[in-house]
């Protein structure tokens, strides 16, 4: 068998936004794959439908999901035939049993998803920035231009948080609920230019939209609000709990019964489990559905194969009860939430769901399973079959490891699940060097499921071991929290887990152990390397340094910081700073690789720029790579060149630093 090439990840295809047809005997998706040549990833609509074979129905990029218009003709977005950057929005019709898509919408108007009212107006949700609304009210492109063009050499903040990662500068931005007129293109705005929409639903008679929404001036609040909106009279209603609370998603039932998720964080803060909740129509009273549900709802499955999977799909509702997808253990499945309150798996999937529609009496989904790239799958009472083969042949000739458990039970008596990963050709009469890869989140979690940088370090002869330390996913409240611990509990179990693995594992080299991971495994990563030295290389990714600055400048920092860290520079800078990697960097031996995206604001640069300056000063070898136009997401949707690039200098840093030689 072949070794894993570097840019291996560019031969796969992705499926995502999955969308079924008003009938539900057609199924729409974007299927997705990297252009390593051109540099970007091309994305298209295809379609499903029973009995028949997959086909493509567009040729030009569409990269969100598309919108049935009715049962034989979709609604999608793209800039197809345009230049990228002229900052219109087009929306193409096309049906989709044959003939060429026309165009249906070109607006100045940054519209990202709409519903259809009626065959002149659309409800939709797009973005409001009070200096260009007047001017995209007037379809003036020119107008914009120069408004563009006028501000380039600066931007105005006033209002935290200012930028937002993968959007860039934010203030005064806003995601917006209006009533667009298709003749005149002029929008009637339904909220104020201080209200964010963060997510909403359209009620099945067309007559009001539920959604959720935060007001605010100056500071964003991690509280907002749920209401109502009646499309004829334009009457606005507040539904809020008596208390703060932080509402996820609100959905209509098809009764027009509201149903909601959410949690008031009174349990574990932000990254505390939220609770199903039905809303009465009329009352507005509210009742708690998914009493004992403690689990995250969506995927919280990482990995870097999953490019445009998404789990934003709609909740489902049958006569037995409500269908979403949920993180418990490590891997993503569907349960049931039926009308007692009770909650039941109905997959039993060994990797994750994300996507994932209603066809007449299946459930098709999309997931990465059984340790293989992306497919999409048919889910009845008489199983799972696969229905697609996008990446058939993927694996058939190269070399792939499949990952064996290695779960251990730490000094608490806490079970921590893990893996190991072996390397191409394995002889356990020889010892191998070892990286250990930690996840971000920390509210994430590792699985089973296929990871290319890991299946990739395997190739190139080293083991790979991976846990779910104590903070991760997928095993209720008390597990995940670790507020004011980060360092502490954390770190104990992934020493622990390098330990076992030690001990199970006799053929890795203990003097042969690389560290890496991004994001909060950035910071991990950085705090490891202050406090041990039995890492020989390590690599740093989006991380996070100094818990003063994170605080300051990020976008999530100044409520996140405090949440998880238990402090604000004026009421205990003591703290943040004994929780700073950046304090123990003077005791750093470990040759530290740092990587950081240029507009990182989730982990902005100074993270690591701070962590660089630090080593350097205190002669550690050391070395910076920094990625222009990228953000936190370069590992899983940065540019394909971009990210063989990063892959290709972790791995060259821990080969040079770790000898790989494999002693015989």
């Amino acid at each position: 068998m072949n070794k894993i090439e570097i840019d291996q990840f560019c031969q796969i295809s992705y499926a995502g936004s999955l969308s079924s047809s008003p009938e539900e005997d057609k199924l729409c998706f974007i299927k997705s794959i990297a252009n390593l040549d051109a540099n970007k990833y091309e994305s298209n609509l295809w379609l499903y439908e029973k009995e028949k074979s997959f086909r493509q129905l567009t040729y030009g990029k569409s990269d969100k999901k598309p919108i049935w218009l009715d049962n034989e003709t979709l609604a999608f977005f793209s800039n197809r035939n345009t230049e990228d950057k002229d900052d219109k929005t087009r929306i193409y019709s096309i049906a989709v049993n044959g003939g060429e898509a026309s165009l249906l919408l070109e607006t100045c108007h940054e519209i990202s998803s709409f519903d259809v009212l009626d065959p002149t107006h659309w409800l939709v949700h797009f973005t409001y920035h009070p200096d260009r609304f007047e001017l995209q009210q007037q379809q003036d492109h020119k107008g914009l231009k120069e408004y563009k063009e006028s501000v380039e050499g600066w931007s105005e903040f006033d209002e935290i948080p200012f930028w937002s990662n993968g959007e860039g500068h934010t203030s005064k931005q806003r995601n917006a609920l209006g009533i667009l007129d298709l003749e005149s293109k002029k929008i009637e705005l339904l909220t104020d230019q201080l209200t964010d929409v963060y997510q909403y639903d359209l009620h099945p008679n067309k007559q009001e939209v539920v959604y959720i929404y935060n007001c605010f001036k100056n500071v964003m609040s991690i509280y907002n609000s749920i209401g109502l909106i009646d499309l004829k009279t334009k009457e606005k209603k507040e539904i809020n709990h008596n208390d703060a609370f932080m509402h996820e998603r609100c959905q209509f039932d098809p009764s027009g019964q509201i149903i909601m998720l959410g949690t008031n964080g009174n349990i574990c803060g932000l990254n505390e489990n939220s609770y199903f909740y039905k809303i009465d129509s009329l009352s507005h009273q509210v009742e708690m559905l998914s009493k004992h549900l403690d689990a995250s709802t969506g995927s919280s499955i990482g990995s870097d194969v999953a490019y445009g999977a998404g789990d934003d799909s709609d909740w489902l509702f049958t006569d037995k009860g409500m269908i979403f997808s949920s993180t418990q253990g490590h891997n993503c499945n569907l349960y049931l939430l039926n009308h007692e309150g009770l909650v039941s798996e109905i997959t039993q999937v060994e990797g994750s769901v994300y996507n994932y529609a209603k066809m007449g009496d299946s459930i098709i989904f999309n997931g990465l399973l059984d340790h293989k790239p992306m497919e999409i799958f048919n889910f009845t009472i008489n199983g799972i079959q696969k229905l697609s083969d996008f990446n058939g042949g993927y694996g058939e000739t190269i070399f792939l490891s499949v990952p064996e458990p290695l779960n251990y039970i730490n000094n608490e008596g806490v079970e921590i699940e893990g893996w190991v990963i072996k390397p191409k050709d394995f002889n356990s009469k020889r010892r191998y060097p070892a990286i250990l890869d930690i996840h971000g989140g920390p509210k994430t979690a590792y699985s089973s499921v296929y990871f290319h940088e890991m299946q990739y370090w395997a190739s190139e002869g080293f083991v790979v071991i991976y846990c779910n330390p104590r903070g991760s996913d997928g095993k209720g409240n008390a597990f995940s929290d670790i507020r004011g611990k980060y360092g502490t509990i954390d770190y104990t179990d992934l020493m622990g887990f390098v330990d076992h693995a030690l001990e199970q594992c006799p053929w890795i080299n203990h003097e042969q152990l690389g560290v890496t991971g991004g994001s909060y495994g950035g910071f991990m990563t950085n705090w490891i390397v202050g406090h041990t030295q039995r890492f020989k290389a390590a690599a740093t990714q989006r991380s996070i340094a100094n818990w003063v600055t994170e605080y300051s400048v990020t976008d999530i920092g100044y409520y996140f910081v405090k949440d998880q860290i238990g402090a604000t520079p004026w009421e205990n800078i003591e703290k943040l700073w004994d929780d700073s990697p950046l304090k123990y960097a003077d005791q750093i031996k470990t040759p530290l690789l740092i990587l950081h995206s240029e507009e990182d604001y989730r982990c902005w640069l100074s993270e690591g720029l701070q962590m660089f300056t630090a080593l350097k000063v205190n002669q550690v070898p050391s070395k910076m790579v920094m990625f222009y136009g990228e953000n936190h997401e370069l590992s899983r949707s940065g540019k394909p060149k971009n990210r063989v690039k990063r892959l290709k200098e972790i791995t060259t840093w821990m080969k040079n630093h770790l000898q790989t030689k494999i002693d015989d």
